[in-house]
């Protein structure tokens, strides 16, 4: 499929994939995309179609108790979204023409169809929070000064120039791997401190060991900076085990194997990124126990990080499109 040929469905498909992941966390990627085009063959449209999937549709491609745990989260979503548009109209009738999510009954003994209206048409900006000095360059017409601009976005770009400039320094590929962490980091809201600590060349295995605060597994960087960092060393309960670590990635590697060897739980500042590099890069998707901390509100998988592995097969998707119509269009000639 061409960029051309694609349509609003890209999106539906990634909300697909994202509710299977939620609920079942274990399931490879390649069977994640069997289950979607499965949905697509049933009829599936949208998300609130998924309501009406039988466990007949997914025999082919789930086992009993996967197809089970699907079509009972989506009948609990059912039913919650169906509350919610019960309890905000005051009359029968207002449910089905009401704006936001709905239910039309369906004719008897079948389930509701669930109609979604669109959200964009009834959001609002709440610009009172908005600083004044972006207000007021928005009234202009004038672009936002830098102050107002995003601060994630200036974070990044920093970031990919500091990677770059460290490429050039060192002649090699070395600083790209400390690059992605630390962009993970940003994207996910993480904080590295607790993972990762940065000590002078000179500084000896004593005193760096004084410096140690946090009892984590932890990698320590000796050199300017994490993108060219001349030795690594890795400590556990800040005691130093391994003091000649050649490179940053056998360092990660020894990181994350201390987190199952020893049976820690990952830092609340870093959990999210070693959550995705448990699930993303090692391929570990347990369907019981986790290794983040306990908090109010508990997800199979944290929402932040199947958002992301959303939009990474949407953009992969999208670069195998590219170089298909750009092979298509070669072969032509």
């Amino acid at each position: 499929m061409s960029v051309s040929e694609q349509s609003d469905d890209t999106i539906c498909l990634e909300d697909f994939a994202l509710s299977i992941m939620q609920h079942l966390p274990s399931l490879p990627l390649e069977m994640v995309d069997k289950v979607v085009e499965q949905l697509l063959a049933a009829g599936v449209e949208s998300v609130c179609d998924l309501k009406l999937i039988t466990d007949e549709d997914l025999s082919s491609v789930l086992k009993p108790i996967q197809r089970r745990k699907l079509l009972i989260a989506w009948a609990n979503k059912a039913e919650k979204l169906l509350g919610s548009a019960s309890s905000q109209s005051s009359e029968p009738d207002s449910v089905a023409s009401s704006p936001g999510c709905s239910w039309v009954p369906s004719s008897a003994g079948s389930s509701p169809a669930v109609v979604i209206a669109d959200w964009a048409e009834s959001f609002k900006v709440d610009w009172d929070k908005m600083p004044k000095s972006l207000t007021k360059s928005l009234q202009k017409k004038q672009r936002p000064t830098p102050k107002d601009r995003p601060k994630k976005k200036k974070e990044v770009q920093n970031i990919i120039a500091d990677v770059e400039s460290a490429k050039k320094e060192s002649g090699d590929h070395s600083p790209d791997v400390p690059g992605l962490i630390l962009l993970l980091c940003n994207h996910l809201g993480d904080k590295w401190d607790d993972l990762f600590y940065l000590a002078k060349e000179t500084s000896t295995v004593q005193n760096i060991t004084k410096d140690l605060k946090s009892t984590f597994p932890c990698i320590i960087i000796q050199g300017p900076n994490m993108y060219t960092g001349r030795k690594f060393m890795l400590a556990v309960d800040m005691v130093i085990v391994n003091d000649h670590i050649q490179t940053f990635e056998s360092a990660m590697i020894m990181l994350f194997a201390m987190f199952f060897i020893l049976n820690i739980e990952y830092p609340s500042e870093g959990a999210t990124l070693m959550e995705f590099i448990q699930r993303c890069f090692v391929g570990l998707n347990p369907e019981k126990g986790r290794k983040t901390p306990k908090s109010k509100k508990s997800y199979p998988v944290n929402p932040k990080i199947l958002a992301l592995v959303g939009n990474l097969k949407n953009l992969s998707q999208i670069g195998q499109s590219k170089c298909f119509s750009g092979t298509s269009h070669d072969s032509s000639h």
